[in-house]
């Protein structure tokens, strides 16, 4: 597909895909034309989030009603949540994160490091790591360390026959073609919890992001934006949000979702990774807090661009 500003559109127009189709990739390199035009976009979704996310609920509404396989009752109770996510969204939409982590920002405000001129890779679906990884497992030649971001492992015990979203990762580590090519893989995330197993025979680590160590060797940054927060729950029509009786305690609550500043986020990463070869995102809408969709995305892109 194209690197224009259509197909770029349609990543960022997307409610949050979990079906193995034909989906937007946008690829260019950090810094460049097309990645201002990314942060261009991403500002004005911004200033208009409340108009966005209105039409985004008609279009999703009226998928509902035209989808033929779903009966009365399920479009009903489609269209009631479609409708309550609304009306939290119209509550909630400014919600700001920021005072919450202000330590986190002024710890890491000194970091000058530079991801610029590095390829980029954004869709939705975080299943589209998958190739680009292993066309760069295959064509490098030492082992690399594979740096994920993302509050799910992503990678099962053992390889399955499908390919999917949730094992994506483990159909990485289970390929014999890939056979030390892999030096090691770091999961990191905005939870606090640390962990280091052995699948087929390669080191993985769940590590807290504050805690990241220093990665000397060549890299690859898989990054999922669901990676900011602490995900739980049914993703619910594109992205849940905490629904409260009251507008402080939708505030209070939501902005609680939010673990780790992205902009901390990349800066730790710039930080911490010293030979990044390619960083690959995934918005993984689906399980994110819709509220912070725009918000979360404009402070990540930005703080790359640095």
């Amino acid at each position: 597909m194209t690197n224009n500003q259509e197909t770029l559109e349609r990543i960022l127009n997307t409610n949050g895909t979990r079906i193995n189709e034909d989906v937007p990739i946008f690829r260019c390199k950090i810094g460049d034309k097309r990645f201002q035009g990314i942060l261009k976009l991403l500002n004005y979704r911004q200033q208009n989030i409340l108009e966005i996310e209105k039409q985004n609920s008609m279009n999703l509404v009226e998928e509902l009603v035209g989808n033929s396989s779903l009966t009365e009752n399920e479009k009903n109770n489609g269209k009631y949540l479609v409708t309550r996510m609304m009306k939290i969204i119209e509550l909630g939409y400014d919600i700001d994160y920021s005072n919450q982590i202000k330590k986190q920002l002024a710890e890491f405000q000194s970091t000058n490091s530079s991801f610029y001129g590095i390829p980029i890779q954004i869709a939705d679906s975080h299943m589209h790591t998958y190739s680009p990884i292993i066309k760069i497992l295959t064509n490098y030649q030492e082992p690399i360390t594979i740096v994920r971001f993302d509050t799910h492992e992503d990678c099962y015990k053992e390889a399955s026959k499908e390919t999917n979203n949730a094992n994506y990762l483990s159909q990485i580590l289970f390929d014999d073609a890939l056979k030390g090519r892999i030096k090691r893989v770091i999961t990191t995330s905005g939870i606090n919890e640390e962990e280091t197993s052995t699948i087929n025979g390669i080191t993985h680590s769940l590590i807290y992001i504050l805690n990241l160590p220093e990665i000397k060797e060549p890299s690859i940054l898989d990054i999922d934006l669901d990676g900011h927060e602490n995900w739980k729950g049914d993703c619910r029509l594109g992205g849940h949000c905490l629904a409260r009786p009251s507008l402080s305690l939708i505030k209070y609550d939501n902005e609680g979702e939010i673990l780790v500043h992205p902009k901390v986020v990349v800066k730790i990463l710039k930080y911490r990774v010293k030979k990044p070869e390619q960083v690959l995102v995934a918005l993984e809408r689906a399980y994110r807090n819709r509220l912070f969709w725009s918000k979360v995305e404009l402070d990540f892109f930005e703080e790359l661009a640095i």
